[in-house]
């Protein structure tokens, strides 16, 4: 799995996504379109990171966040894509 400090992987930050050559407000229709598109990309705020990466689980696509905390890697759902915000 990808480092969330992968600066070649696509960026959450600020609100916008950041996936060159775009850029675009995450929750935009664009967004949306992007979402369905790609399988990874990485968030960042000022309390943290973690990579989303979407899976394959009984024949839909899920997203889903991975950390790593004092040396433990902790996964958390987040939807599927119509469902990903900002939130």
């Amino acid at each position: 799995m990808a480092r969330a400090e992968n600066k070649t992987m696509p960026r959450v930050e600020g609100g916008y996504l950041y996936a060159e050559p775009e850029s675009f407000a995450v929750e935009s229709e664009a967004w949306r379109q992007w979402l369905i598109g790609t399988i990874a990309f990485y968030y960042r705020s000022t309390v943290g990171t973690f990579t989303a990466r979407k899976e394959l689980r009984s024949g839909s696509w899920f997203w889903y966040a991975y950390r790593r905390h004092a040396g433990k890697l902790y996964k958390c759902y987040i939807g599927r894509s119509h469902e990903v915000t900002v939130e």
